[in-house]
């Protein structure tokens, strides 16, 4: 793959351009995914509340999962009751503070996101075509190398 960056003129450049770029990917990523899954009839966005019950573990509240998921916590709401009316997900009653309320998957939800696991897997193979597998797996080095120095920033704002 020809190195379309090597010219650039400081390392601040190179950290302005990944950024954007980052974002970018990020966005239009979500928007090939959205794409494909709403080919299958999986039209709404409820799918990202599943999925993220399902990869982290269920049994959460609804302020974790909004956090996971990245959505607000009103858009959340009114994503979880749609899935809670559609047997997908259920509400619990905390056994540690009975006024909260932990999130669960369904047997039907469980179900739903295996079909959706497919389709995103599938989804993502067409979008990484091409690369290979050191690749990738170097990439998620890349990702994961990121995401602990920003966890650490967010968590320490101060230093």
């Amino acid at each position: 793959m020809q190195d379309k960056h090597a010219g650039l003129a400081s390392m601040e450049e190179a950290t302005h351009i990944f950024g954007y770029r980052l974002v970018s990917l990020a966005r239009r990523w979500r928007r090939f995914v959205d794409m494909r899954l709403a080919e299958a009839g999986l039209t709404d966005a409820t799918w990202v509340p599943l999925m993220h019950l399902y990869r982290n573990g269920d049994g959460i509240s609804q302020k974790e999962l909004a956090s996971r998921a990245g959505l607000d916590k009103s858009t959340l709401v009114r994503l979880l009751d749609l899935l809670v009316e559609k047997s997908l997900l259920e509400r619990r009653v905390d056994t540690e503070d009975r006024r909260a309320r932990l999130i669960y998957l369904t047997d039907a939800g469980r179900r739903q996101v295996d079909e959706i696991n497919t389709l995103v897997v599938a989804t993502e193979c067409e979008a990484l075509g091409g690369l290979d597998e050191s690749t990738v797996l170097q990439m998620l080095n890349y990702f994961e190398s990121i995401e602990t120095r920003l966890d650490l920033a967010l968590e320490n704002p101060q230093q």
